[in-house]
């Protein structure tokens, strides 16, 4: 009886946590759609790419904590091109594990062979 209490237990926990990445993913996806949108619309408006302070300011000032946040601690890294036909950001771990970018084309997953492509490397 025990066990089965164990047993269910565990896999409320682990529902739970998947529900959880889930919902952390989804979130990520669209902290990242809102980065592209931003830098797109910073694009727009002076013709060049904005660097990365122009970024962190651009988006603490708009209350856009979790990307600020994911900037900082370098979950999204910024990669400071000036080239609009380039990668501007990417997850950490992408170049060995695959993952999100965000580019003039929007926000794509990409393998790593595909990311270092795209970067040039």
């Amino acid at each position: 009886m025990r066990r089965i209490a164990i047993l269910i237990g565990l896999c409320l926990w682990l529902g739970d946590t998947a529900d959880v990445r889930a919902q952390k993913a989804v979130a990520q996806g669209n902290d990242m759609k809102n980065l592209h949108i931003f830098m797109e619309a910073a694009f727009a408006e002076s013709g060049t790419m904005p660097d990365r302070d122009a970024i962190l300011a651009g988006l603490k000032e708009s209350m856009a904590i979790n990307l600020v946040k994911a900037i900082q601690d370098g979950t999204l890294v910024l990669t400071g091109t000036t080239v609009r036909e380039s990668v501007w950001a990417y997850e950490k771990g992408t170049s060995t594990a695959g993952g999100w970018i965000i580019s003039n084309f929007g926000v794509e997953k990409v393998t790593p062979v595909e990311f270092k492509k795209r970067l040039g490397n």
